[in-house]
């Protein structure tokens, strides 16, 4: 009996006096564990899933000058970004506007293998543009109410400061039959005073529609709140024909430039306590 090969993770870490940091990523899941999780998910797959990427950042015990919370931070208070938890928020049905030839082909192409998954529900259970609404799983944090605090862009965009530490990982991503592109990733920068994580979905379904939906966490480290800013962008059908007229060629190559010609559908804010003494204490 052949042993099975160590499976391999790349990991990425980084600490300050606040965070531990970390990014991982490792290979597409193979045909294996494809199969057990569309049977836990009940879901056909996206065609690229890496089920060991992830993307944490957990409040360091040692951190606190005092004994605020300790029990929150022993238990590895943060927030963390992982493609199972992800996928987990596909809607089962697409919206019935966007029922266009590219989720018929996505249909045709795989209904054979959806059937033989042995559920009569599921051929028709899945959403085949992937468009999730996660925005990250949290652990140990206390919700702030109302929120007032709101992510600094103008020390965001500064581009004097060093990066002490970047770093991304892609979640899941599918090209929908070559008639587009569904993605998943998140990234995370820090800097000396502040770090700030993106979780992305981005969604392209040629000549029909382009859909971002944006959690962006933040924290000033001189600060007891942590930022969690929900966002969601889109333009479908006229709007997004109209899209295609205003804006550069070139935004449609790059979700970060497209983001910016997106109309903002909706928007959330909310803020968490840091159970720990405000530090202004940089990168070991």
């Amino acid at each position: 009996m052949t042993a099975e090969r160590p499976v391999m993770v790349d990991e990425c870490e980084f600490e300050n006096d606040l965070w531990h940091v970390s990014v991982k990523r490792g290979a597409i899941a193979s045909a294996a564990e494809s199969e057990e999780l569309e049977s836990r998910l009940e879901m056909k797959l996206p065609g690229m899933v890496f089920p060991r990427n992830e993307l944490s950042c957990v409040l360091r015990p040692q951190a606190s000058s005092c004994s605020l919370e300790s029990s929150a931070l022993s238990s590895g208070a943060g927030f963390k970004f992982t493609a199972i938890n992800a996928l987990a928020t596909v809607a089962k049905q697409a919206e019935p506007d966007l029922s266009v030839g590219a989720a018929e082909a996505w249909q045709r192409g795989n209904q054979a293998r959806l059937q033989s998954v042995q559920m009569a529900e599921l051929p028709h259970a899945t959403d085949w543009t992937y468009t999730c609404k996660y925005t990250g799983s949290l652990t140990g944090l206390r919700e702030i109410t109302p929120a007032m605090t709101r992510i600094n862009m103008e020390e965001c965009r500064r581009t004097d400061l060093p990066i002490a530490f970047y770093g991304e990982s892609m979640l899941y991503e599918d090209e929908l039959d070559d008639h587009g592109a569904s993605t998943c990733s998140a990234r995370i920068r820090v800097m000396p005073t502040f770090m700030l994580v993106l979780l992305r979905f981005f969604l392209r379904i040629d000549g029909v529609l382009v859909r971002i939906h944006d959690t962006r966490f933040y924290h000033d480290f001189r600060s007891r709140v942590l930022v969690q800013h929900i966002q969601h962008r889109e333009a479908k059908h006229e709007a997004y024909r109209a899209l295609r007229s205003s804006a550069p060629q070139s935004a449609f190559g790059s979700p970060d430039q497209l983001s910016l010609h997106l109309p903002v559908v909706s928007e959330s804010l909310h803020n968490y306590e840091i159970p720990i003494a405000p530090q202004a204490a940089f990168a070991s």
